[in-house]
C-alpha cells in the first residue's frame, strides 16, 4: 500500500491540497480541476477502466493501470472540480453477466 499513499500525496501536490496522513485510515480530501487529476494519474500509467454517473450527477471514474497493479477512484462533480476518494493496489476487473448493466447487476 506504500505505493498507493505515494501516488496520493503526488497527486496532492500537482493540485497544491495538503495532505496529512497520520495512519492506514487517514482522512484525505484531494481535490483539483478534472484535467490535472486525470494527467497527473496517467503519469503512473492509470487510465479510466470503469465509470458510472449517481443520482446527483456525478461523474464516478475507476483508473487502473494496465496490470492492475494500482488503482483509483475520482469523483468530478458538473462544475469539473474532481475529487479522490480512495486508491489502493491489485485491481481486479470483472465481467458483467450477458444482458445485465446498471441496476440489474
Amino acid at each position: 500500500m506504500r505505493t498507493a499513499t505515494l501516488r496520493t500525496m503526488a497527486v496532492a501536490a500537482i493540485v497544491g491540497t495538503a495532505v496529512f496522513i497520520s495512519g492506514p485510515a487517514a482522512a484525505q480530501q484531494i481535490c483539483g480541476p478534472r484535467a490535472e487529476m486525470l494527467a497527473k494519474l496517467s503519469q503512473y500509467a492509470e487510465s479510466p477502466v470503469a465509470v458510472g454517473l449517481d443520482r446527483a450527477g456525478r461523474l464516478l471514474e475507476v483508473l487502473a493501470t494496465p496490470t492492475g497493479s494500482t488503482w483509483t477512484i475520482i469523483v468530478t462533480s458538473a462544475n469539473g472540480t474532481s475529487c479522490l476518494v480512495m486508491n489502493g493496489e491489485s485491481w481486479q476487473p470483472r465481467e458483467a453477466p450477458p444482458g445485465k448493466m446498471g441496476h440489474e447487476l
